[in-house]
């Protein structure tokens, strides 16, 4: 297998093992043997490789890919079939099939990669409300992808 990157990491917000931290798992879209995945997991990659062909993006979110199917009409399903998100996630990220990067990031991270908002982000704290700019958000993902990309040469090497 080559270590060479992918043609984008879809990016899932991990459950938190412990109270306050936060971890984020990018996913190769090359590392996935169709014969060894279920529908689910097929599904969402089949969703996740229209959401990169139309927007050019090399690392994205799953809630990106969830906002770029409901544009389309569709909310729990993707080409009229039904999937399960949290089983085709869990697959993906646990399954055996998949290799995959994990970080640590802050709980600002982490709320923008899990939140589904397509405009506004709001944040309530004990001293303030704020929302989250689109500029702040896109910070991030910038950020994401960097350590993404930066750590994946590394990582695919190690893991081969």
């Amino acid at each position: 297998m080559s270590n060479s990157l992918p043609t984008y990491f879809l990016v899932f917000g991990m459950p938190e093992n412990k109270p306050g931290e936060f971890s984020l798992r990018a996913v190769d879209n090359k590392c996935h043997p169709s014969s060894s995945l279920s529908r689910n997991a097929l599904a969402l990659l089949d969703a996740s490789n229209d959401y990169s062909r139309h927007t050019g993006r090399r690392s994205f979110f799953l809630n990106d890919v969830n906002r770029h199917i409901r544009e389309r009409g569709e909310l729990w399903t993707w080409r009229g079939q039904r999937i399960d998100w949290e089983k085709a996630r869990e697959e993906l990220v646990w399954g055996g099939s998949t290799l995959s990067f994990s970080m640590d990031v802050t709980e600002l991270s982490y709320i923008v990669a899990c939140q589904i908002a397509v405009e506004k982000i709001w944040l309530s704290t004990t001293s303030a409300d704020r929302s989250i700019s689109n500029s702040e958000k896109d910070a991030l993902r910038q950020l994401v992808h960097n350590c993404v990309v930066d750590g994946w040469t590394e990582y695919a090497e190690y893991a081969f």
